[in-house]
């Protein structure tokens, strides 16, 4: 194997090894809190309390 030819195999592997940690560091952001598609549940829910009007309930503040 000449040297041009070296240098294009080492050129590709390197393309390759980088392309995928590129698309490995985009699928795992830890950053990123909300799922994939849409605001995080709690952004546009209220989660977790019964329904009623905020403080109505024993031992609950108001909001």
């Amino acid at each position: 194997m000449n040297a041009p030819t070296r240098l294009v195999a080492f050129a590709v592997l390197l393309a390759v090894a980088f392309g995928a940690s590129v698309l490995a560091g985009r699928a795992i952001d830890p950053t990123d809190d909300a799922p994939r598609g849409g605001p995080h549940p709690a952004a546009t829910q209220d989660v977790g309390h019964p329904p009623g009007a905020p403080g109505d309930h024993p031992g609950e503040a108001p909001r």
